[in-house]
């Protein structure tokens, strides 16, 4: 049913599933990026429909802030020479793609300020030429003695993809490196080590050859799809690889795959299942990023379930041939669990305090999301746009968008509103002189300082309160950086509905698996005790949650639940052949404890390689998928077999 009988034959199979593999594969490495990342903003809702009234009346909000500062003492009496920034100025408007460039107040004679509005019908085929090109032109024009900083939304943007494409391309073969590393350390053979990451190549070859040619672009967010694939490919693996050797040294390679696929068949039904439900929790997120991510994970994950008891098979007769040594499992006798089950009741109150820290602790969670923090900190666009930030008090810009039919057009309301922009507190100034469009409607921008999300999310809601209460309610509070703020707290803030959606559906699908509600109910407390264990260090760190992080809590839970399914399987299967509850355990710690650990191990070192990225999102990410690893399986190991052994009830 599983495995090949011959060599040929497996031989055979694996390279039928070469041909499309390498030709996905090659489509998946030509995947153009996101330059303009509109996949992390959602294209409706109030905020959309607000810039798509913004655009079609004034343009585009893609703009890039050029500043110009004296270098030299003594160039033109210390300010800038106005002369050549206006030939400067005359050479960019020459750009394709290039609406239009305006002087912006300057709040010293030594800064001058240009701003380089991109045409609104540019897509991404121009929109990276077009900011290159401003960029480059800007530089080799600038006057003599002066010093210039390029910045502004459509440059962080298209750094991010850039730097997003950059960072997968060494990312996924180091992890696969790492990760084969790992299991030649364990395995000792190369055969073995190699079968274990053949499913992950398939998954990543597949999902991504797909998201490619649906016409999906590469996003922050998308890019963890690859490390995540390829760790959860090979953690599926390991599972077949060790029962494999449990047999192989007694019946030889093919009847010993036979009888470990059929006997893991139920268990990575239910881990597939677990993790795939984990991952299609945020399908339904408004960010096209998320649940376009959640969508292909998903896939992904269920297709290396299939490829693992497809192809791994075939690999294993077909590299390792012979009989092999006995694999060593990890020891857990009678006596272990005796001593674990006095201890039981006091580690089920350790795991219920701490779980109540946890619990209080993530009340302080705090959300934060900066998009510029995603690059490194010695980044050129991110030294520029601290160094103008620094001298101006802010470089980004948003908007205050005034109806003709609104009185706000009258000069004097005008000049109050505008004022009261200027005057508030997380704004640094306006940005000019109000715009007036041909049909009557009037656009104040003002400039933002250096911040959260969170903090700006509620000045520009304090801002439309306020117009709400002088009843000018018809104004509305708009522009890029508007709506990065509300979608990234709206995203992290719909994890909280996601976690509660992923325990229930994981508990329908333990429930269902195991056929006991008691067991399934009792696989999760393990993985809800890791979630709030570290967001609660989280939250007592200070460390804000912020869009790669959000998606820990659904992410993970659906993938650590993969250690106590395949525990209370082996447990359950002692108990309906008549074990008691200690000797049932102990089976279940015995024949299933290595596998776990190895599991684990795979899982830890591959997100750690993720870690050690250069962009914030994969160092969160890694960081904390790591952690929360090492966590689950310490609290598995030791929660879980206390709760089997504390209730009889539950062990039924």
């Amino acid at each position: 049913m599983f495995a090949p009988r011959s060599t040929r034959r497996a031989w055979l199979t694996l390279l039928l599933a070469a041909v499309p593999t390498l030709g996905l594969g090659w489509v998946q490495a030509h995947t153009p990026i996101d330059a303009e990342n509109q996949a992390l903003k959602a294209p409706t809702g109030p905020d959309a429909d607000a810039l798509a009234r913004r655009v079609s009346t004034f343009g585009g909000d893609h703009a890039l802030v050029l500043g110009f500062h004296v270098v030299v003492p003594g160039t033109a009496g210390g300010s800038v020479p106005n002369a050549g920034v206006a030939a400067l100025a005359r050479s960019l408007r020459g750009i394709h793609g290039v609406a239009a460039v305006d002087t912006l107040p300057s709040p010293s004679p030594s800064v001058h300020l240009l701003l380089v509005s991109l045409a609104h019908d540019a897509r991404s085929a121009v929109f990276a030429d077009t900011v290159h090109q401003v960029e480059n032109e800007a530089r080799a024009r600038c006057p003599a003695g002066l010093g210039v900083e390029v910045t502004g939304v459509p440059a962080v943007e298209l750094a991010i993809a850039q730097a997003v494409a950059q960072e997968q391309r060494w990312m996924v073969p180091a992890i696969a490196v790492a990760l084969f590393l790992v299991l030649l350390s364990v395995y000792r053979r190369l055969g073995l080590a190699l079968a274990a990451l053949v499913p992950a190549a398939v998954a990543i070859s597949w999902s991504g050859g797909l998201y490619a040619l649906l016409g999906h672009r590469l996003d922050p967010v998308a890019a963890l799809l690859q490390p995540v694939l390829l760790t959860v490919g090979v953690a599926y693996s390991v599972h077949l690889v060790d029962g494999f050797l449990r047999r192989a040294h007694r019946v030889g390679a093919p009847l010993a795959v036979e009888r470990t696929a059929r006997d893991l068949l139920l268990p990575a039904t239910l881990a597939c299942g677990t993790t795939v439900a984990g991952f299609l929790v945020n399908a339904v997120s408004p960010i096209p990023a998320v649940a376009t991510f959640a969508t292909y994970a998903g896939f992904g994950v269920a297709l290396t379930s299939a490829a693992a008891f497809w192809l791994v098979p075939a690999a294993l007769v077909a590299w390792t041939g012979g009989r092999l040594p006995a694999a060593p499992r990890l020891c857990c006798n009678l006596g272990l669990v005796g001593w674990m089950s006095r201890y039981a009741p006091a580690v089920g109150l350790l795991a219920l305090v701490a779980g109540v820290w946890g619990g209080r602790a993530c009340f302080g969670l705090r959300v934060d999301n900066d998009p510029l923090r995603v690059l490194p900190p010695r980044h050129p666009l991110r030294q520029d746009t601290d160094a103008l930030a620094a001298r101006l008090g802010g470089v980004e810009l948003f908007d205050v968008l005034v109806p003709a039919s609104s009185r706000l057009t009258d000069p004097s309301e005008l000049r109050l509103l505008a004022a009261a922009i200027a005057g508030r507190p997380g704004v640094a100034g306006l940005a000019g002189a109000p715009r007036l469009a041909a049909t009557g409607d009037l656009l104040l921008s003002g400039i933002l300082p250096r911040s959260g999300s969170t903090e700006r999310e509620r000045l520009f809601d304090a801002m439309s309160t306020e117009l709400r209460l002088r009843g000018r309610d018809e104004a509305l509070v708009t522009g890029s950086a508007v709506q990065i703020a509300r979608d990234s707290n709206r995203l992290v803030r719909g994890q909280l509905f996601g976690f509660g959606l992923t325990l229930a559906v994981l508990w329908l699908v333990m429930a269902w698996g195991l056929r006991s509600w008691r067991l399934g109910l009792l696989g999760l407390v393990p993985n809800v005790l890791t979630c709030l264990l570290v967001y609660g260090a989280m939250a007592a760190a200070d460390r804000p949650v912020s869009v790669a992080t959000a998606l820990i809590g659904t992410v993970m839970l659906g993938l650590v639940v993969d250690t106590t399914i395949h525990v209370l399987e082996r447990f359950r299967r002692a108990r309906r052949h008549g074990a008691r509850r200690a000797p049932a355990v102990a089976s279940a710690m015995h024949r299933a404890g290595r596998a776990v650990t190895v599991t684990s191990l795979v899982l830890v070192v591959g997100f750690a390689v993720a870690a050690c990225g250069r962009l914030e999102t994969t160092i969160e990410f890694g960081l904390l998928a790591a952690t929360t690893i090492v966590v689950a399986y310490v609290v598995s190991m030791t929660l879980l077999p206390a709760l089997l052994l504390m209730r009889r009830e539950a062990a039924q």
